[in-house]
């Protein structure tokens, strides 16, 4: 059975986007056929072909998840919904559609406005329908040896839900969302410490990457900052205080990744085939 993924354009500085297009060269890497629902630019390093024709009786669609869009606009019979971020609270779906999560907590948590609400329903559940897709870009980014400014902010997402800087922090540069590779390369061998307010964020690990220290700041009115199935930003301000600790915690990820990955692909030729 094929997989066939929602398409989005590959836009290196978007995690989702980045997630769905390694999700499809993976699954072609371990020997699945997977596709691209529609044409849009690409990374052509990877194995992420355009679908020609979809076959709605066996194909495996898989949609990320869009609070807005919940429907099946290519009007699959086999759909997966991959949950890549925190959900509204009244959201459904079809009996028939398999539910995977990026990361437990997007499971045990919904989201309200700018908070985290705990689904207690859940506590004693587990959650086994996890697939967790990340590309590391640990070849593009690097301590540079640059002579370095203190301080610097990331608010990101936290900026967006209404999250404020303490009062330490106000006036220090704030990394700007949306730019290139080389830009974030720049901009994070430029300073010492980094604040993070965004705790979900893969630009954390960038950062740590390009050698500086990064503080995860608790601001509670961000929702990011539980994610304590991270297996990338659990106990984070640790793992930035040794060099070479982020790079061991990447190859970790990258196994879970390897792991949930071939269990997706069990689960899911099992419950469709």
């Amino acid at each position: 059975m094929r997989y066939v993924i929602q398409g989005r354009l590959y836009a290196s500085y978007s995690g989702g986007h980045i997630a769905l297009h390694k999700l499809c060269h993976m699954l072609n890497e371990k020997g699945c056929e997977a596709f691209l629902s529609e044409p849009v630019p690409t990374n052509p390093e990877w194995n992420t072909p355009i679908l020609d024709t979809l076959n709605r009786d066996t194909d495996i669609v898989i949609y990320p998840e869009d609070p807005k869009d919940l429907g099946n606009p290519l009007n699959a019979k086999n759909v997966v919904r991959w949950i890549l971020y925190f959900l509204e609270e009244d959201v459904t779906y079809q009996p028939s559609d398999m539910i995977f999560y990026y990361l437990e907590d997007f499971f045990r948590y919904n989201k309200k406005g700018s908070s985290l609400i705990r689904i207690p329903s859940r506590d004693n559940e587990s959650c086994d329908n996890l697939l967790y897709c990340i590309e590391s870009q640990k070849d593009i980014f690097t301590n540079l040896n640059f002579k370095r400014y203190p301080e610097a902010v990331i608010m990101y997402k936290a900026n967006l839900k209404g999250g404020k800087c303490k009062p330490e922090h106000r006036g220090l540069p704030n990394m700007p969302p949306f730019q290139s590779q080389e830009y974030y390369l720049q901009f994070f061998n430029h300073f010492e410490t980094i604040y993070c307010y965004d705790n979900a964020t893969y630009y954390s690990v960038i950062a740590a990457m390009c050698g500086c220290k990064v503080v995860m700041i608790d601001e509670p009115s961000t929702d990011g900052l539980i994610c304590e199935h991270n297996p990338l930003l659990k106990d984070f301000d640790e793992i930035t205080q040794n060099p070479d600790a982020i790079f061991q915690r990447l190859e970790t990820a990258e196994q879970h990744m390897s792991d949930t990955l071939d269990s997706f692909i069990k689960l899911t030729q099992e419950r469709f085939s």
